[in-house]
């Protein structure tokens, strides 16, 4: 083994989070973008990171977001370490709230006619 070779110590870079959601919420979301009730730019993930080109994130220096079910009614979103806030995450939280809402009245039921 060669004593030359200098290897760093690993760094924190990149932190992982997931906020959990009512199952009903996360339907109402996803169905509505799965149905097209908002507009393209108005989905979370461009809502919460951008989409690169047209869209500017609500909120900087979200990234990954995800939150297709697969693992429950969660979002999921990476912060960098420097950037890692409580107020970075309340503005996530409140974003999410506001789909949340949004979502549910596109989803709700018509009500039915009166008699």
């Amino acid at each position: 083994m060669t004593s030359d070779i200098q290897i760093g110590q690993p760094e924190i870079q990149r932190r992982a989070y997931c906020v959990e959601i009512d199952v009903a919420d996360m339907l109402a979301i996803t169905n509505a973008e799965h149905e097209n009730l908002f507009d393209y730019h108005d989905k979370l993930v461009f809502r919460l990171e951008g989409d690169g080109t047209a869209k500017e994130a609500e909120v900087k220096y979200v990234h990954s977001v995800e939150y297709d079910g697969h693992f429950g009614a969660a979002i999921f979103y990476s912060v960098d370490d420097e950037d890692d806030t409580p107020e970075l995450h309340e503005q996530v939280r409140e974003i999410i709230r506001d789909q949340i809402e949004k979502a549910r009245g596109l989803t709700a039921a018509p009500a039915a006619p009166s008699p």
